[in-house]
């Protein structure tokens, strides 16, 4: 009888304790999916505003300017609203690279991994309300965090004026990536 009582405490604390790590483990899960999502919206609201930086006038003669002045001591004075323009865009295309990096470094393995989540958890009984909740919000905002950061890219891409200034950063981080 102590047997058969000892092998159903074992059982139930071993129950107990998977019940423990999934949720530990779907914890963990939902905080990366809220780290990811955080990201993605730094990188989209970066390609955002790279976009919206106003042209300025005479742009290509500027770098023309620009460009001899950097040949030869004698060239034309480069317009100051064009150099302010173009260090912002210089300062804005390292941010938006380095931010594309740091998500991309390990995107595609953490988001293969978001169906089969959501999956075991659609098998779990023992969500509550409050679990169910929380994480379909973090699944909300995070495709719609993915969805948004592909839109700003997008719309980034087809800025003909500022694609000689970020194509680089555009093609080798972005544009290349599953999202």
């Amino acid at each position: 009888m102590k047997i058969i009582q000892s092998a159903v405490l074992l059982l139930a604390l071993g129950a107990a304790s998977s019940l423990a790590l999934a949720q530990e483990d779907r914890g963990r899960f939902v905080a990366q999916m809220d780290i990811k999502t955080r990201q993605m919206n730094k990188c989209s609201d970066v390609a955002r505003a790279l976009e919206k930086i106003p042209m300025p006038v005479n742009v290509a003669h500027e770098r023309v300017v620009a460009s001899g002045r950097a040949v030869t001591a004698n060239a034309a004075q480069t317009d100051p609203v064009f150099v302010a323009f173009e260090d912002s865009v210089k300062r804005m295309d390292g941010e938006l690279r380095t931010c594309g990096a740091e998500l991309f470094k390990d995107f595609t393995a953490f988001d293969d991994r978001v169906k089969p989540f959501l999956g075991g958890l659609m098998k779990q009984t023992t969500l509550t309300d409050a679990d169910k909740k929380a994480v379909a919000q973090s699944v909300g905002n995070y495709q719609k965090a993915k969805a948004d950061l592909q839109a700003a890219v997008q719309l980034l891409s087809k800025d003909i004026q500022m694609q000689s200034y970020v194509a680089k950063t555009l093609t080798e981080v972005y544009l290349n990536q599953k999202f």
